[in-house]
C-alpha cells in the first residue's frame, strides 16, 4: 500500500498537481469569485461562490499550468474542509462585537453580570445551561454562522442537526453568504434548555 501511495503521488506531482488547504477570505457573488489564502500568506482564486464564506477552510488541488511560475497556478478541483469558528477564541474580549454587545447587555440588564460561552462549549458540555439555576450571573451562548437564503435562513457552525439558525429578526439587512456572530441570553436561576430571554446579532463581514 505504501509503495501504491507513493507511486501515486509521483504521477499526481509529474502531472504539475499539488495538494493545498487555505482559508476563505473573500467572497464576491458578483463575480462568483472565492478567494483563499494559505499559511504562507500566497493567495488563490477559484469560480463558485456556492455557499462559501469568510472563516471556511477548502482543501483544493493546484495544477501548475505547465509553468514553473508560481503566478500562473490554477486551481483544478476544491473542497469544503471546515470553518474556523470566530467564537472560539480564548480570550472574552476578542470575541467579536463584544463591546457592543456589552453596552447593549448594561442597558437592557442594568446592574447584572454575564458569563460567556461559545456554543462549542456549551455542545461539550449539555449539562451547562441546566446546571445555571444556581449561577448569580446571566449565561451568555455565542455562536456564528452563515445565511443561506433569502429567506434568511441560517446555518451555525456546528455539526447537523444543531447547526440551524434563523437570521429573520436581525436588526439590519442581510443577504445569502452573510456572516453573523449572535449572542444568547438565557434566564438567570432558570434549569431550563433553551430559556433563551433575549439575543444581539451582529455582522461578521
Amino acid at each position: 500500500m505504501k509503495t501504491f501511495i507513493a507511486y501515486l503521488i509521483a504521477v499526481i506531482a509529474a502531472l504539475g498537481l499539488s495538494p493545498l488547504t487555505g482559508k476563505v477570505i473573500e467572497t464576491n457573488r458578483t463575480t462568483d469569485t472565492v478567494i483563499i489564502a494559505l499559511s504562507n500568506g500566497h493567495r488563490y482564486a477559484f469560480t463558485g461562490c456556492e455557499d462559501y464564506a469568510p472563516g471556511d477552510y477548502v482543501s483544493a488541488i493546484l495544477w501548475s499550468n505547465g509553468t514553473t511560475d508560481p503566478t500562473d497556478d490554477e486551481i483544478v478541483s476544491v473542497h469544503y474542509a471546515g470553518f474556523c469558528d470566530y467564537a472560539e477564541q480564548d480570550e472574552p474580549n476578542d470575541f467579536p462585537h463584544v463591546s457592543e454587545f456589552a453596552e447593549e447587555f448594561k442597558r437592557d440588564f442594568p446592574g447584572c453580570e454575564y458569563e460567556l460561552r461559545t456554543s462549542r462549549e456549551i455542545q461539550r458540555d449539555p449539562d451547562l445551561p441546566m446546571s445555571r439555576a444556581d449561577w448569580d450571573e446571566y449565561l451568555v451562548e455565542i455562536t456564528t454562522g452563515t445565511v443561506m437564503n433569502e429567506n434568511r435562513d441560517g446555518r451555525a457552525d456546528l455539526p447537523e442537526p444543531y447547526n440551524y439558525i434563523s437570521y429573520r429578526r436581525c436588526p439590519f439587512e442581510t443577504k445569502p453568504g452573510d456572516r453573523i456572530v449572535t449572542y444568547l441570553v438565557y434566564e438567570i436561576h432558570s434549569d431550563g434548555e433553551d430559556d433563551i430571554i433575549a439575543r444581539y446579532d451582529y455582522p461578521l463581514n
